[in-house]
């Protein structure tokens, strides 16, 4: 019985690494995507889609610095500039986890 849960417990271990790393090179590809959306000039569209995406990831910069890039270029240089404000006041824990 005991070999059965341990088993169990390194599978599922194994299983939430295989998701975090998914979901890593999830978000590095739809990083990649919007910075070739900017390039070509998209900066208005991609705001709704990039707020979303740092309001569900805070402490991604990449993220962050898109949407400011995106805000600055769509000529909502204050709101870029509190994007920038927001993201360096500390994050509070989330009483939600992942």
């Amino acid at each position: 019985f005991a070999n059965g849960v341990e088993h169990h417990a390194v599978d599922v271990r194994q299983r939430a690494a295989e998701r975090a790393r998914l979901e890593e090179q999830r978000l590095a590809a739809l990083e990649q995507r919007i910075q070739a959306e900017l390039a070509l000039g998209r900066h208005a569209e991609l705001v709704p889609e990039l707020e979303g995406l740092v309001r569900e990831h805070p402490l991604r910069e990449r993220l962050r610095g898109q949407l400011m890039l995106a805000l600055y270029r769509s000529g909502r240089q204050a709101d870029a500039l509190e994007v920038y404000r927001s993201g360096r006041r500390p994050v509070r824990c989330s009483s939600r986890r992942r």
